[in-house]
């Protein structure tokens, strides 16, 4: 890939959070040598947090052992709008473990590319390249908000979102104006949450679907947990929503709660509640669902479920009710 012309290098902001110094100033140091001007090292997240709270920073390269926190945790809260000012902030995440576990959950989290230490400042330079001339359009699902990583056969149908790119738009000479920036951040977020409140809604009728066959073919095995899941997944969308939304959600989180301290002598009248209820957020999160043939296909199948049916359907996973 050729190289991106030096000229307006200094004008992009970076921040390398690190607690491994050597590498830290290292990156820094090389970067600088290579015309990035606004180049800052920090090793604690603590710091970082500040960082991204009070500026808008063009590129994070953030390791993945940080010692005052969860940095993975810390790249999803970013990617969700819950952690400083751009939630499309290019990010770069070092890491020396390369175990697949680790791996899927820093891909989960939304960042744009991973590099495996020891990493050379060639590696580095071709990254930071790679964002700026052909950086991949985010999607959106209720689990995940980031760049999109499948193949081209797989996104097909998929909504595709082209996010600010201040590192882009630096580098080519454009002038980046804060207000109109964080009116284009804001406008692409809202369409994200939107989308993402609209696909937890479908995904957690399924969850409370497959809830409700489990009390009703009397299959208890581990439902804390499954309570516990749904409980986070109603709790997300509760933060997504508004008023109407919030309040069908804690409605929905304190029958949940009552069902889980006391599964094992569950009211059966509590377990009517659930399918009532998730069905009410997720019209709420679709609202154009409401004129769609299949809402009447779902209250009739409902309409007609029974416990012999129920156990039937034994086994059924959320991810397959959902889909």
């Amino acid at each position: 890939m050729e190289r991106v012309a030096m000229k307006h290098r200094a004008n992009v902001k970076i921040v390398i959070a690190d607690s491994d110094m050597y590498t830290c100033q290292g990156l820094r140091n090389a970067l600088a040598d290579d015309g990035y001007g606004d180049v800052r090292a920090v090793g604690r997240l603590a710091v970082l947090r500040d960082i991204l709270m009070t500026a808008v920073v063009d590129l994070l390269v953030l390791d993945i052992d940080l010692p005052d926190g969860d940095a993975i945790a810390l790249a999803r809260d970013i990617r969700r709008g819950k952690i400083g000012r751009n939630p499309f902030l290019p990010i770069i995440l070092l890491t020396w473990a390369s175990a697949p576990e680790v791996v899927l959950r820093v891909v989960s989290s939304g960042v744009d590319l991973i590099l495996v230490k020891p990493l050379s400042t060639g590696q580095l330079f071709s990254r930071i390249e790679g964002l700026i001339a052909d950086r991949k359009p985010f999607v959106v699902t209720a689990d995940y908000m980031g760049p999109d990583r499948r193949s081209r056969e797989m996104s097909e149908n998929t909504q595709f979102y082209d996010v600010p790119n201040t590192l882009k738009d630096k580098i080519e000479g454009r002038p980046v104006d804060p207000a109109a920036l964080s009116t284009e951040i804001n406008v692409a977020l809202q369409a994200m949450n939107n989308s993402r409140m609209a696909q937890s809604g479908l995904k957690l009728a399924g969850a409370i679907d497959g809830l409700c066959r489990r009390f009703e073919s009397e299959a208890t095995e581990d439902i804390y947990d499954e309570i516990a899941r749904i409980g986070h997944l109603v709790r997300d969308i509760a933060g997504l929503g508004g008023p109407d939304i919030r309040n069908l959600c804690k409605s929905l989180i304190k029958t949940l709660n009552q069902i889980g301290d006391n599964a094992d002598t569950v009211d059966a009248k509590q377990i009517e509640l659930l399918r009532p209820l998730s069905h009410s957020i997720l019209l709420a999160a679709n609202p154009d669902l409401s004129l769609h043939p299949v809402m009447d296909e779902i209250n009739r199948a409902l309409a007609a479920f029974s416990p012999k049916q129920a156990a039937a359907g034994k086994g059924r996973t959320t991810e397959e009710v959902a889909d």
